[in-house]
């Protein structure tokens, strides 16, 4: 709509150009024949000074109409280039609409194929999940006691099945139809379906024994046929209760997700504290370890200590000891040097 008031306001101003190119044209005519006029009024003596007055308001305002046009010519250039540019960029847009619808054409002629709509929604779900669980904790065809199930979310030694194989060809011929009898009919048989779907999955899926949770998704890839199960057949979702199958829209789903991440979270960390304990009993272990070897060390030392107080005063005794033979030696010694004195003075008297 924006490009259209512009080329309107383009034309417009056009016109204007035009129209003023006229009249400022037909006001330098008039301009002229004025002044011829008056000059023709004039006397000889007065007309060359009359005359440069006159020449001299003309160019000035000729002048002044020149500029003014080439202004408007100025202008008028640059609102033609910005209305090229933007005609340009509207065709871009227009085709890239028609892409767009194109594509769109395409994806619902692949969503009228049975086989083909099962693998998008497969592959929808399949995205829904790598975007929002890390890559350990689903997986996609599980191998389960003879079956493969569609995807799978592993939480500790259990696993959550989602299956993604919903039954839309009945839904889609009873929102085709405009007789209310065929529309009924389809109805019936779409629910019939969603029915038989749901006792395959309780069968195949839910086995408690075999490390599955005791309930199962069934996934549904569109959020307007979830809603109208919600709202207008209620008996689906009793029926669904009743064999511990739970029906989720994409929406639905993220909600899931996201509950399942927190518990995700909650088990790392009490995987983490579990670690922490085992590791600080671990610890405790060793320092009990360490406090008896510690203790040992103590008591040898005390020994050592011990010995080594007996030692000491043993060699002090025998020190004492020592002394007192040497110094009973010196006393004998003295004593043989006194007799000998003796003995030779006896001899010389």
């Amino acid at each position: 709509m924006n490009i259209f008031y512009l080329i309107f306001f383009l034309l417009a101003l056009a016109l204007v150009y035009i129209i003023l190119k006229k009249e400022i044209k037909i006001a330098q005519q008039t301009q002229t024949q004025e002044i011829i006029k008056q000059i023709s009024d004039f006397s000889k003596n007065e007309f060359f000074i009359l005359k440069q007055e006159i020449l001299q308001n003309f160019l000035s305002h000729q002048d002044t109409f020149q500029r003014s046009l080439f202004e408007l010519s100025k202008n008028f250039g640059e609102m033609q280039k910005s209305l090229s540019v933007s005609l340009t960029q509207a065709q871009s847009v227009f085709e890239e609409i028609q892409k767009r619808a194109q594509d769109i054409i395409s994806l619902k002629e692949l969503f009228q194929i049975p086989k083909i709509r099962g693998n998008v929604g497969e592959f929808l779900l399949e995205d829904l999940l790598r975007n929002y669980l890390p890559q350990s904790y689903w997986e996609a065809n599980y191998f389960l006691e003879g079956q493969i199930a569609d995807f799978v979310i592993k939480l500790e030694d259990k696993v959550l099945v989602i299956d993604s194989k919903f039954p839309l060809e009945s839904y889609k011929r009873s929102i085709e139809v405009q007789d209310e009898k065929e529309k009924e009919r389809y109805e019936r048989e779409f629910i019939k379906s969603v029915k038989e779907r749901v006792n395959e999955i309780a069968k195949k899926y839910i086995l408690p024994d075999k490390k599955t949770l005791p309930y199962a998704f069934m996934y549904i890839p569109a959020e307007a046929i979830y809603y109208w199960l919600l709202t207008q057949k209620e008996e689906i979702i009793d029926y669904c209760r009743t064999k511990n199958v739970i029906p989720v829209s994409p929406n639905i789903l993220y909600a899931y997700l996201q509950s399942i991440l927190l518990l995700i979270k909650g088990q790392v960390i009490e995987k983490n504290i579990k670690e922490v304990l085992e590791g600080m009993q671990r610890v405790n272990k060793e320092f009990e370890k360490l406090n008896e070897d510690f203790t040992k060390v103590g008591h040898h030392l005390k020994n050592a200590q011990n010995a080594y107080e007996n030692s000491l005063k043993r060699l002090q005794e025998v020190f004492l000891r020592f002394k007192t033979l040497e110094n009973f030696k010196t006393e004998e010694k003295n004593l043989f040097s006194s007799s000998s004195v003796l003995i030779k003075n006896e001899n010389s008297n």
